[in-house]
């Protein structure tokens, strides 16, 4: 008798752009799931999230963003579960030095929901899930802390 294989789950893979450490994430993802990449941005990309969330089991944003929130929205109305990773500057609102998702007032619902609606976000640094709660104003049950492993010495 033949084993069952069991199937991969399929990712989309969602970002604005691409550094060595997104590519190091995709290389760890695509150990044991199936792996769609989809690295957009302008409205263009808007129309890509809603035909490529169509072909996934989960939607995993690097960076909260409109991107992410439309992506997450649209992924939790479909019954798909959703992680999103918050870097820094999408819990940022700097305006002494113009620095900060948060400081352009129209991105802020969909950061927001992306925040709030993910499954799962994860953050690179402690001081960074107290941002989170407070700027997305809720409670931050679904927020768990994994570092990056970049040594900063």
């Amino acid at each position: 008798m033949k084993p069952i294989k069991a199937k991969k789950k399929r990712i989309l893979f969602l970002s604005t752009f691409i550094t060595s450490f997104i590519k190091h994430d995709i290389q760890i993802l695509k150990d044991f799931s199936d792996v769609n990449c989809l690295i957009t941005s302008g409205f263009k990309g808007v129309f890509q999230i809603y035909w490529h969330i169509f072909f996934c089991d989960t939607v995993f944003c690097w960076f909260a963003s409109v991107y992410s929130g439309i992506a997450v929205s649209l992924a939790k109305f479909l019954g798909k579960q959703s992680v999103v990773i918050i870097g820094g500057v999408d819990v940022a609102s700097n305006a002494e030095i113009g620095y900060g998702i948060w400081l352009t007032k129209w991105k802020r619902p969909f950061v927001r929901a992306a925040i709030k609606k993910a499954d799962t976000v994860l953050v690179v640094d402690l001081s960074i899930k107290d941002k989170a709660k407070r700027i997305a104003g809720y409670k931050g049950n679904n927020i768990r802390y994994l570092p990056t492993g970049y040594d900063a010495s």
